[in-house]
């Protein structure tokens, strides 16, 4: 639509306020006589086209578009974004953008605590895979304090030969034989240290709005724009990063967008198995296969026992060994890493 201005000279009784409908009048000047223009002026005189005109609403209340600037003049820097209104507060919802500040809205955050992850209790299961090894000493004749003639070992349920031992004769050497044992190998299984992540939260929460209404008015430096309203304050502008503000802007603020969180638990371990006891006993076999027949059964632990029988000598030993008891000790479960805050951005005020 095209628009237009009304001139017109002024008549002897001044000029009456008059609104138009279709084209924007200024005033309708008389002549005295009647409604109607001065004679020496014509319609095509009185009308002058005026071109792009405003939109309605675009220039904020109490914003001059002409003249010296009302509003706030700046001079956006190189490398920075702006004009935006920025509001920030310790609590409460953030408010909706107002006033010539309009624009695209940007939350950010300041001041991160992020509590210590919460971890639970780390465990370990009895112990499984122990073996019980015994260490068998066979001594010439009927003690067990000389030097021993053989030594072996056996585990479990094995069977380990050893063959002759000392003088072998019709009737049999007189052999004795005596064992120890101990418990090795084996393992536990950890369990636990499952984190459970406090939620982190912001001391202060911010907004930013970009700019979204006509600019007016004469600045000795910058452009001319309308001032932030209430609760927002202006004017700012912004870059990502933690930067220094650049000159005219003395106000930083330096908000986060996001957090980088690494909170967790240290992995659960077991230490090796203790506690942990032989069951069981030995026997001692005339072959060295221990399947022919025994010439002992059932020997305890620490007891000097024959190991001939019928004057047949001893030659191998069986093991009926197991391991009971024992327990592992638990480590780790311990909360680790830390929140920091990330993806910053710098907001600076004049």
């Amino acid at each position: 639509m095209r628009e237009w201005l009304l001139i017109c000279a002024l008549g002897a009784s001044g000029c009456a306020d008059f609104a138009g409908s279709e084209c924007t009048v200024l005033a309708l000047c008389d002549d005295g006589t009647d409604a109607g223009v001065s004679s020496d002026v014509t319609l095509k005189d009185m009308y002058v086209p005026f071109d792009a005109p405003l939109v309605e609403g675009s220039v904020p209340d109490g914003f001059t578009m002409d003249g010296a600037c009302t509003g706030d003049c700046v001079d956006v820097p190189a490398g920075w974004t702006g004009p935006v209104a920025l509001w920030e507060a310790t609590s409460g919802p953030a408010p909706a953008c107002t006033g010539a500040y309009t624009g695209a809205a940007t939350d950010v955050n300041s001041g991160l605590t992020a509590p210590a992850a919460q971890c639970s209790m780390c465990g370990c299961t009895s112990p499984t895979g122990q073996t019980c090894t015994a260490t068998v000493n066979i001594y010439e004749g009927g003690s067990c304090t000389v030097t021993p003639c053989a030594t072996v070992t056996v585990s479990g349920s094995g069977c380990t030969g050893y063959g002759p031992c000392g003088t072998d004769g019709d009737p049999a050497s007189y052999q004795s034989g005596q064992y120890s044992w101990a418990v090795s190998g084996g393992s536990c299984t950890h369990s636990g240290g499952t984190p459970t992540l406090p939620a982190v939260s912001w001391s202060t929460t911010a907004r930013t709005c970009a700019y979204n209404a006509a600019t007016g008015g004469t600045c000795a430096s910058g452009t001319c724009y309308a001032p932030a309203t209430a609760p927002f304050g202006g004017a700012c502008v912004y870059q990502t990063g933690d930067v220094m503000c650049p000159s005219g802007f003395t106000n930083q603020h330096v908000f986060y967008a996001s957090d980088t969180d690494t909170r967790g638990c240290s992995v659960c371990g077991c230490g090796a198995p203790s506690g942990s006891s032989c069951t069981g006993s030995v026997s001692y076999w005339h072959n060295t296969l221990c399947s022919d027949f025994p010439v002992s059964t059932t020997i305890p632990e620490g007891v000097c026992a024959s190991t001939y029988t019928y004057y047949y000598d001893g030659q191998s030993v069986e093991g009926a060994l197991g391991v009971s008891g024992g327990s592992c000790t638990a480590s780790g479960g311990q909360p680790q890493g830390t929140a920091t805050p990330a993806s910053p951005m710098t907001v600076c005020c004049q």
